[in-house]
């Protein structure tokens, strides 16, 4: 699995484009993957590319992202064993299931530092995501 190397102190990086092909560019892959391995194992993870780095002001649109990362962030005082190997389940069990994991679309934003209060919903899901 593609990890941006190197990695992080306490994240590891990984490159949502390789890990869900399927969904296509404006659909957020990175915020879909992070809420999904959110539900299957309450890990903790962040999108860190198209969300974050806003829309270009003059035509409203996303801003293309060189990448579509995910940063899994790691608790600092978390770094046993068992707890690396449970991040690594949870993300291979969400990987084996990419073809279950649908684009997220933006339903409400704010003007500014979106990333922290927009709200969301899975594409061709009739459930809103918080």
């Amino acid at each position: 699995m593609p990890v941006l190397w190197p990695t992080g102190g306490h994240a590891v990086c990984l490159d949502m484009k390789w890990f869900l092909p399927h969904i296509p560019r404006g659909e957020l892959s990175g915020m879909a993957s992070s809420a999904q391995l959110h539900l299957e194992s309450g890990e903790r993870s962040v999108e860190i590319r198209t969300l974050l780095n806003g829309r270009d002001l003059r035509t409203g649109k996303n801003g293309p992202a060189k990448l579509e990362l995910v940063r899994l962030t790691i608790p600092r005082r978390g770094y046993t064993r068992i707890h690396m190997d449970y991040v690594v389940w949870a993300v291979k069990k969400v990987r084996g299931m990419p073809d279950g994991i649908k684009g997220f679309m933006l339903v409400d934003e704010p003007p500014v530092l979106r990333h922290f209060t927009a709200k969301f919903k899975w594409v061709d899901r009739s459930y809103e995501v918080p």
